[in-house]
């Protein structure tokens, strides 16, 4: 399973739907932007999971689309990518594999990394380390 299919699991395409809205994209934009991004961010938010520290899960005032979900997913980003280069880098990347604007997928990453949390959250409160390794195991 990856981990686009993770979050669509845990957290559904209304919350997909909000972000595309929140930036005024088209929801098939966004999508295509997450399955861009998403993958990089696995095996780092693996690497937390058996480290015992995975990222929160985002707070309730922090909902897909909103500026504390940002700023949760700048967390996210500093503890997973490390710096602001590696962010930035996968933005460009992702950027040439998609054709969709760097300055979009910059703004957008932030979103997609607490959303991310959130799933791999909910995954290993129900599945434990086992359940959340088997969910991501195919990214790694």
């Amino acid at each position: 399973m990856s981990l686009i299919d993770l979050v669509m699991q845990y957290v559904g395409t209304p919350a997909l739907e909000k972000i595309a809205a929140r930036f005024d994209l088209s929801p098939a934009m966004v999508e295509r932007a997450a399955q861009a991004l998403l993958p990089a961010l696995a095996g780092g938010l693996m690497t937390h999971a058996q480290a015992g520290s995975l990222p929160a899960a985002p707070p309730a005032e922090a909902p897909p689309g909103s500026d504390a979900a940002r700023a949760h997913g700048n967390d996210v980003l500093g503890a997973v990518l490390g710096s602001r280069d590696a962010s930035r880098s996968l933005a460009q990347e992702a950027s040439t594999q998609t054709g969709i604007n760097v300055d979009t997928l910059k703004k957008l990453l932030p979103q997609f990394a607490s959303l991310a949390a959130k799933a791999t959250s909910n995954a290993h409160a129900q599945g434990g380390l086992g359940g959340l390794a088997s969910q991501l195991g195919g990214l790694l």
